[in-house]
């Protein structure tokens, strides 16, 4: 069994007119909102051992915030292709993943993450803001995620 867990970047500011999405960093309240997150996630699903950030500046900033007061030993990893990724780039990723890791997170971006989900459960769920979702997979390694997957639970944590 696997643990997979997707998070939306916290809430972003608003894109000023001569900005690039790239550069959007969070709100205000996106601290907070990433904070009660990770104390459900974490609590109920468990500490991630592997992380994929996208570099975009609120992803990274929301994985800082979501790193606070973590255990030491979290591998992060930042993945230029998480940026406007498709569903399908990201189930490669996860595919390469170590097998030794079991809960593997994604700190992204939508529609590709809801797309995941979709592929991985059937289900449309809709990835707000700091929010995460994290299913148990019946999996033994990480390239089984390309075949029919099994999903054990289901659970989708927001603040």
């Amino acid at each position: 069994m696997k643990q997979l867990t997707l998070m939306r970047h916290g809430e972003a500011m608003i894109q000023a007119l001569d900005q690039n999405d790239f550069h959007r960093a969070l709100s205000p309240r996106a601290a907070r909102d990433i904070y009660l997150v990770r104390k459900q996630l974490t609590e109920s699903a468990g500490v991630p051992e592997l992380i994929y950030c996208s570099p975009a500046v609120r992803t990274k900033q929301s994985l800082e915030i979501f790193l606070e007061d973590s255990p030491l030993g979290i591998v992060t990893v930042f993945q230029s292709s998480l940026y406007a990724a498709e569903a399908e780039a990201l189930q490669l990723l996860i595919a390469r993943s170590a097998e030794e890791r079991e809960h593997v997170m994604i700190i992204g971006h939508n529609p590709s993450l809801e797309e995941l989900l979709f592929s991985l459960c059937s289900r449309h769920i809709r990835l707000r803001p700091a929010n995460a979702f994290s299913l148990s997979l019946d999996i033994q390694t990480w390239p089984e995620i390309f075949g029919p997957v099994t999903v054990g639970s289901l659970s989708l944590f927001r603040p």
